[in-house]
């Protein structure tokens, strides 16, 4: 029994190493793109290395996995076509038994791949993230092209004949930083050196036509230095959940949910102190309206009595009510003004609940994400052994098909529920649950099947 439990040991081991080189070599494609792309922008070669060095491991999420699944069809596979599965069931061997080794190997990988996931890939997405991020000033200068007019940079015009590193060679400048006239500014060469967010231009043997607006004649100079202002932004990188420790995101998820329940408790105070102030501003309206009506009786009885609208002012009543009115209406005014503050802080503190909100349910995919496909090696050990377990070519052939299948809907899952992540009503923290449980039991309903 052993013998055969270390053979099938073996053969799985064998076949995972194999699976893991090639299917790492698959998913690292695009990141052999991305480096290419940084190399086109001038990074340099260490910094490539340790871009590649660091984003390696985070493919590990997807291929230990995989590796899994593949594994177990192709030794399984060999098994059931050669007859050996049926050897061993002719001599009485309980091939879930033969198989059991397997099952601790399958959870020492699921340890790893949380491991993988909790600490090496976060680490990796962080460091390759900012890698990028310093590439980004550089390919202002290194994807310059010569023999072209480059109107990129503000207020003037650039053209060279060729490039060697950071100089540049037969340089035009036409300068329009004034709008009163166009400079010509040639130069043998022009050493360029970035200093976010300025280019400066270090220029020799330099002909200058016009010097300047006072000065309209052709000048010459050995050197000269010009600095083109603001052309480059920042490159700064903006954290994201996927570059956060697990401890990092759960402490995070607390924090930030004291802080949505420190604004819904004030919600309801808020609501009410809007109501208040919409009575007192009907309060007040009446008290104007109260107020007009008061001011048009006096105004109506002193028409009456013959006064002229510019004379009116000078009867006390009158004047006294324009003033109630007057004080009235800035009173209204005001208590408008406050409604519409608190209605404003109200709103703000309502979009700053949703934001919040969303900022949890991402940082909760993320962490149940990466527990989801630290348990896949095991989900997919359980399903690849039964489907691999097949009499006839027809059934293996089938049981690939499935496997297939199985793999593309499962990270079509994950996906689905990663691109829902901020929308909290979705709960795709729970959803990205959802494959490993359905591949279980169908795992599961596989297994009693193959008994």
């Amino acid at each position: 029994m052993k013998i055969l439990q270390r053979y099938v040991l073996s053969s799985y081991v064998s076949a995972f190493m194999l699976g893991m080189v090639v299917l790492t070599f698959v998913l690292s494609i695009g990141l052999l793109v991305k480096a290419t792309q940084l190399v086109i922008k001038g990074l340099a070669p260490g910094l490539i290395l340790n871009f590649l060095f660091v984003s390696v491991p985070e493919s590990f999420s997807f291929t230990i996995p995989l590796s899994v699944l593949v594994s177990a069809l192709l030794v399984f596979g060999r098994l059931s076509s050669d007859g050996e599965t049926s050897a061993m069931r002719a001599c009485g061997i309980n091939l879930w038994t033969v198989v059991a080794p397997l099952a601790a190997f399958g959870v020492a990988l699921a340890a790893v791949s949380i491991f993988v996931n909790s600490f090496v890939a976060p680490r990796g997405y962080l460091a390759r993230h900012l890698i990028a991020t310093s590439a980004r000033g550089m390919s202002a200068v290194k994807l310059l092209e010569p023999g072209r007019f480059i109107d990129e940079f503000p207020g003037m015009t650039v053209r060279f004949a060729r490039k060697e590193g950071d100089t540049l060679y037969d340089v035009l400048i036409y300068d329009r930083s004034d709008p009163n006239f166009i400079r010509e500014i040639r130069a043998e060469s022009a050493l360029v050196t970035i200093a976010e967010p300025d280019i400066t231009l270090d220029m020799r043997s330099v002909r200058i036509d016009p010097f300047s607006a006072t000065q309209p004649g052709a000048a010459t100079a050995e050197r000269l230095v010009h600095t083109i202002k603001g052309v480059i932004a920042p490159a700064q990188y903006k954290p994201r959940v996927g570059g956060f420790l697990n401890g990092e995101l759960s402490a995070s998820i607390a924090s930030t949910s004291d802080e949505v329940a420190e604004i819904v408790a004030g919600l309801d105070g808020r609501r009410a102190q809007i109501a208040d102030s919409h009575a007192d501003l009907e309060r007040l309206r009446g008290v104007l309206a109260e107020m007009h009506g008061q001011a048009e009786a006096i105004s109506n009885r002193l028409a009456a009595a013959g006064f002229e609208p510019a004379a009116m002012m000078d009867d006390p009543a009158y004047s006294n009510a324009m003033a109630s009115v007057a004080q009235a209406a800035q009173e209204t005014e005001d208590r408008l003004s406050t409604t519409s503050s608190y209605e404003t802080r109200l709103a703000n503190a309502v979009k700053s609940q949703k934001e919040k909100e969303r900022k949890i349910s991402e940082m909760r995919t993320e962490l149940n994400r990466r527990f989801a496909l630290g348990v896949a090696p095991m989900v997919f050990l359980l399903i690849g052994i039964p489907l691999g377990m097949r009499t006839s070519r027809r059934e293996s052939n089938i049981g690939a098909a499935i496997s297939l299948g199985i793999m593309i809907l499962y990270y079509a899952f994950l996906i689905l529920a990663k691109s829902v992540a901020k929308k909290p009503e979705f709960h795709p923290h729970i959803l990205i649950w959802i494959p490993s449980v359905v591949c279980l039991v169908l795992a599961f309903v596989l297994i009693r099947r193959n008994r």
